[in-house]
Order: C-alpha cells, then sequence, then structure tokens
C-alpha cells in the first residue's frame, strides 16, 4: 500500500478505473511495518510487478504497487 489505508478480505482492487481483482486477505504487517495485502486478480499483460493499482477500501480508492512474493527476505541463521 502507498497509503495508511489498511486493505481487507474482499475489497476490489483496480487498474484503470476499472476492476480486475479482489483482496484475499490483507492488515498490517509489523516485519515491514506497513500495510500489504494479497489478492487474486485478472490475467492481464499490463499487470506485473511493479504495477500502480488502487483498492477500494471505504468507498474511496488507495493507491498501491504489485509486489513479487515474499515480501520479507528469509535470514538463514547459523549457530
Amino acid at each position: 500500500m502507498l497509503s495508511r489505508a489498511i486493505p481487507r478480505h474482499e475489497h476490489e482492487i483496480y487498474y484503470n478505473g476499472e476492476k480486475v481483482g479482489t483482496v484475499t486477505s490483507g492488515g498490517f504487517s509489523p516485519s515491514l511495518n506497513e500495510n500489504i495485502a494479497l489478492g487474486y486478480v485478472t490475467n492481464l499483460s499490463d499487470l506485473k510487478t511493479d504495477t500502480k493499482v488502487q483498492i477500494m477500501i471505504r468507498e474511496k480508492l488507495h493507491d498501491a504497487i504489485i509486489t513479487k512474493r515474499p515480501f520479507v527476505t528469509k535470514h538463514n541463521h547459523k549457530e
């Protein structure tokens, strides 16, 4: 998310003013100190990593960026 809005289950995802998907889960990530979401989107060639989309939250569109998973990098700790 590019704003402080928190995406939740069943919020709609928009691209260029057209509904292209739905959030399956979302919330605050303490590890990243940001709001994040997972969702399903239509298979369009324009929708790829780093594409800006909008999520409808409380009847207002909020900007978000499509990001490759995982959101957090793993650190292998050796003891």
